[in-house]
């Protein structure tokens, strides 16, 4: 009873932290060495999720990029949490090459994506700007495109002052 309660928490942890990890961690039970098992699993679910996440409406941002725009942590990347919907990662590719332009060597930093299955909880307002339509994102991609709007909007405000 207690070994299966422990099991059941990892799943629900691994499931809540990187969506995929509770399936290696169950199919990885049934194993002899399951840790070996868990992290083969693991490795072989996040690289099949890249090609799979598309079909959902979901792609991945780049974690090795070293243009204006990357991950800030390589973990994100780890834990499957860099993916959002193709016109948000053209959006922030976009602003992220604009602020680069105007400050040379500026790199845009995203904290976290979101999941890539299934749809995340927050809504981008529809009244912003850079319309969104419907596409649903992680607030802390939210955060990134409002600190590129607030950054631009220094800009525009220090050109007028001066």
């Amino acid at each position: 009873m207690h070994r299966a309660i422990l099991h059941g928490s990892i799943v629900c942890f691994l499931t809540l932290l990187t969506q995929i990890g509770g399936v290696a961690w169950l199919i990885a039970l049934v194993t002899k060495h399951r840790l070996l098992t868990f992290a083969s699993l693991y490795v072989a679910l996040t690289i099949a999720t890249m090609f799979v996440a598309p079909m959902f409406g979901r792609v991945p941002l780049n974690c090795r990029s070293e243009g204006a725009f990357k991950m800030q942590s390589p973990v994100y990347c780890v834990l499957n949490r860099n993916y959002v919907s193709p016109e948000l990662r053209n959006v922030v590719q976009e602003l992220a090459d604009n602020v680069s332009n105007q400050f040379p060597g500026t790199i845009t930093l995203a904290l976290d994506g979101s999941f890539p299955f299934f749809l995340t909880v927050f809504r981008y307002c529809r009244t912003c700007p850079m319309m969104m339509g419907e596409n649903w994102i992680s607030p802390s991609i939210i955060a990134t495109i409002q600190a590129i709007c607030l950054a631009k909007l220094l800009r525009q405000s220090a050109i007028s002052i001066l």
